[in-house]
């Protein structure tokens, strides 16, 4: 007997939409233009082109960057050209924006943001000379330039702190103190430091180019020295403070799940979908979700769930009546919602849908 799969509807709760188009037309005329004049009209509008959501789900963090106008620009520094970068909170209860930041420099390919665990405070980076902490409960900015130096957000802690990589120098800041610019500096005794994970608010996990370090974080005593068994680590989670899942490619399709105290490899996985997606996490596991086309003529989708824990995986089959699954899409799974970026030419949208 043949079985049949269940096939979801996506049900849409809410959308946010940036819409050039319109402004364009009340500005000009686009008929009869080449590509790279359209490219320019297309360059001098605000675009969005990630997003991040609150630990509690009640915020998102919507990145949105504009080329920056380079009168001489040439060959070589073209493809190094940087943008100006701004975020914007919205209010995900009430579908609205809350709060607008000022202008960074975006140099990134990736936007390097943390939320805290209590969902008080947004630390966001663009680029190497500063980055922007956001008192959510204040809808307060506080914006950290400096020229001379090379600061790196690491990670935000439970406790509302955040550590920075500073000239190869770790600090922990405290974001409930950010006025008074405490510093405090974490003397390891490492040249270079890959990755930087505080737990337990006592431990950290401190990778270097061989070995990776289990630390007091008051005393910086080493614990536990583990030799790494490749030299690419791209990310790095700490389960429940007993497990890690590291990313062992830059592809996102191969991972390790090891116990943090005495480095034992739990399983090896390779060959996971690349795709739209993400890794997320709750009380019960780590889940890695990858948003694919069934190529069905009935417009189905897959999301296809992989379960590092457990060494499992399932896939849901869902349905949508969107008009937009031509054009380039980023989707991320959390708590029980679905969220989709379309991005198509000067209208850039953000949808939430929960499955049913």
């Amino acid at each position: 007997m043949e079985q049949t799969t269940k096939i979801m509807d996506a049900i849409v709760l809410w959308t946010y939409e940036v819409d050039n188009e319109e402004m364009l037309v009340l500005n000009m005329e686009v008929h009869n233009k080449s590509d790279e004049q359209l490219q320019n009209i297309f360059d001098e509008y605000f675009h969005i082109f990630d997003f991040g959501l609150s630990y509690d789900l009640q915020y998102m963090a919507i990145f949105e960057d504009k080329t920056r106008k380079s009168y001489n620009q040439s060959r070589r520094t073209k493809g190094s050209q940087k943008s100006d970068l701004r975020v914007k909170l919205l209010d995900i209860k009430s579908n609205s924006v809350v709060f607008e930041s000022s202008l960074l420099c975006k140099g990134f390919l990736h936007i390097n943001f943390h939320f805290s665990l209590d969902s008080h405070y947004l630390i966001c980076q663009g680029y190497w000379d500063g980055y922007l902490v956001i008192d959510i409960q204040e809808k307060k900015e506080f914006i950290f330039k400096n020229k001379e130096d090379q600061d790196f957000i690491l990670q935000m802690d439970s406790i509302n702190s955040y550590y920075l990589n500073r000239n190869k120098k770790i600090l922990k800041i405290n974001a409930e103190q950010i006025n008074l610019q405490q510093e405090i500096h974490l003397k390891f005794n490492f040249q270079y430091i890959i990755y930087f994970k505080s737990f337990l608010q006592q431990f950290a996990l401190v990778s270097t180019e061989l070995f990776q370090y289990i630390m007091y974080l008051e005393n910086c005593k080493v614990i536990k020295q583990i030799k790494k068994q490749v030299d690419v680590r791209t990310e790095l989670i700490i389960f429940q403070s007993y497990v890690i899942i590291e990313q062992e490619n830059a592809y996102q399709t191969e991972y390790t799940v090891r116990l943090l105290h005495s480095g034992r490899l739990v399983r090896r996985i390779k060959d996971l979908l690349q795709s739209s997606g993400n890794v997320c996490q709750d009380e019960f596991g780590i889940y890695k979700y990858s948003f694919l086309n069934d190529e069905s003529p009935n417009n189905h989708y897959k999301i296809k769930i992989f379960d590092f824990l457990r060494g499992i995986s399932k896939e849901i089959y869902y349905r949508y009546d969107s008009q937009n699954n031509k054009y380039y899409q980023i989707s991320k799974f959390q708590g029980q919602f679905m969220y989709t970026l379309t991005l198509s030419d000067l209208r850039t949208q953000i949808s939430c849908y929960i499955l049913r």
